[in-house]
């Protein structure tokens, strides 16, 4: 038997176990097709995840880099690969990868959501607000690109900005309670509290037990009482 076609059925044996929640045995089927055929893309994807679940970050990057040896247009293995630094505290590769993943999926949504998130841990915060903006166009339909957008916005004290993108996000998926949450305490700073307020009141409504909407709200009730008696919520 040819050791293309070996190694294949290794990675479909591997993908098996997998399926029956055995992943050692799973890693060690990928091991032998790498064994037979060194660049084989199927095992190495299958084994950076692997490693990334295991909290081994650094050896699911140079499984990825194997695959973009030989095929270095390939966004979602770049994608993976900046997932991969960022668990291994390279905020900097990360971007670099997420950059060559936009670069050659640029219609890609995935790609911009990722390169926002690291820019935003970089605090290039221009940067990973266009690159959420330039997510929800290409994946309207995907609430979180809206809310990192407005995340985003709030740590660049646009407030205002902030609450309209995580109204888009709600839009969405009402029931996106970070989104709500992030909502609610953009309003506080914005010393709007009795609509801060009511956000945490749907959020309990929602999610009774959810507590930070417990503690947002405490906040929001001691603002619109500081305003009652003629001050401000500090």
């Amino acid at each position: 038997m040819p050791k293309e076609t070996e190694a294949k059925r290794r990675v479909e044996e591997g993908d098996a176990l997998i399926r029956q929640g055995n992943r050692p045995a799973a890693s060690a089927r990928y091991r032998d097709a790498l064994r037979l055929d060194p660049a084989h893309a199927g095992a190495l994807y299958r084994l950076g995840i692997i490693h990334e679940e295991e909290g081994e970050p650094e050896l699911a990057v140079i499984c990825y880099d194997g695959i973009l040896a030989e095929n270095p247009e390939d966004p979602e293995v770049w994608i993976r690969r900046a997932h991969a630094l960022i668990a291994a505290e390279d905020v900097d590769g990360a971007v670099e990868s997420a950059r060559h993943a936009v670069e050659v999926g640029k219609r890609y949504a995935p790609a911009w959501y990722l390169l926002g998130v690291a820019e935003k841990m970089r605090m290039n915060l221009h940067s990973a607000l266009e690159a959420f903006h330039r997510a929800a166009e290409l994946e309207p339909v995907n609430p979180d690109c809206w809310f990192m957008a407005g995340v985003t916005l709030d740590m660049m004290f646009r407030h205002e900005d902030a609450v309209a993108a995580y109204r888009r996000a709600l839009e969405i998926a009402p029931y996106h309670l970070e989104a709500r949450k992030a909502m609610a305490y953009a309003l506080i700073l914005l010393e709007r509290y009795e609509e801060a307020v009511d956000e945490c009141d749907r959020i309990l409504e929602l999610c009774p037990d959810y507590a930070p909407a417990v503690y947002i709200r405490g906040i929001a009730l001691r603002g619109r009482e500081a305003v009652a008696y003629g001050g401000r919520c500090v």
